[in-house]
């Protein structure tokens, strides 16, 4: 049993420090969720699962493409991605039990055929170069310096391939990017940065890409973690083993100090370039 957050010193053991609460809180998967309106009542992991159909659809993939899922997780748009489009995904992750859960997501689903889930650094991938027709970075990019991410993102995509980014994104003229409600946030999750849309386009275009839309859906993702607030609240008696009352007060303030922040939500397109024929 935990009292506070702090002590975990990785990404993986972080993320599993968190898989009880992520299961109790949005099922598997915990990434923004998509809310048309003040009105729209949809839950949670419907919300979520909104926005995931939303990313997906953007990656423009279909039988017989290949794509790459950075930072992976549980596994949730991966199996979707193959579910909905029929394309074949790998799904990289650091996190050797959440890559677990992946494949049983996956098995259960019918698209273990469709499906890899690899134990790899997305800095460092095993492929070769123009493999992938589609890349999926899906709030991970926190976790990467943005140079060296792109580049290897890059080398992997194929000539004319997307990639599609949707990340939290610090407004241009935030007045406290290093305020200890975003630090604190960002050091439960053990990631490095937040960064702001201008930051993430700078970067693609670094490494050779170009940006074809960033898309603002703040509006429609700030309810978040309000909602996650107020179910930890509500799953505090089921919760508390694992965390203790410290760690769940701790929970609650790191959360709702967040909600409080309106972090907005950014989806972001970029092609590789098709490659040029030279005329004869």
């Amino acid at each position: 049993m935990s009292e506070t957050i702090t002590g975990t010193d990785s990404v993986p053991e972080s993320y599993e420090y968190l898989s009880t609460l992520i299961e109790h809180l949005t099922g598997l998967d915990m990434h923004f969720g998509f809310w048309s309106g003040a009105e729209d009542d949809a839950s949670i992991e419907q919300a979520t699962a909104r926005l995931t159909d939303i990313v997906i659809d953007r990656l423009g993939v279909g039988p017989g493409d290949r794509v790459l899922d950075v930072g992976c997780g549980n596994g949730g748009p991966a199996v979707r991605i193959a579910e909905t489009t029929g394309a074949e995904v790998v799904a990289v992750d650091v996190n050797e039990a959440a890559l677990r859960r992946g494949e049983s997501r996956s098995a259960a689903s019918g698209t273990e055929a469709l499906v890899t889930f690899t134990h790899t650094d997305a800095l460092s991938l095993p492929h070769d170069d123009d493999t992938f027709g589609a890349v999926l970075a899906f709030e991970s990019t926190p976790h990467f310096e943005l140079d060296p991410l792109f580049g290897e993102l890059s080398r992997v995509l194929r000539p004319g391939g997307a990639l599609v980014i949707e990340t939290p994104c610090l407004p241009p003229q935030f007045p406290e990017p290093d305020s200890p409600s975003v630090r604190r946030y960002l050091d439960l999750l053990q990631a490095r940065k937040l960064h702001t849309v201008d930051e993430l386009t700078a970067a693609v275009s670094g490494a050779g890409l170009e940006t074809r839309s960033a898309t603002d859906i703040t509006g429609h993702t700030n309810r978040s973690f309000h909602e996650l607030t107020d179910r930890l609240r509500e799953h505090s008696q089921q919760l508390h083993d694992t965390y203790g009352s410290s760690g769940l007060d701790e929970l609650v303030e790191i959360f709702g100090h967040w909600a409080d922040l309106n972090i907005g939500g950014h989806i972001i397109e970029a092609r590789k370039p098709a490659t040029t024929t030279v005329a004869r």
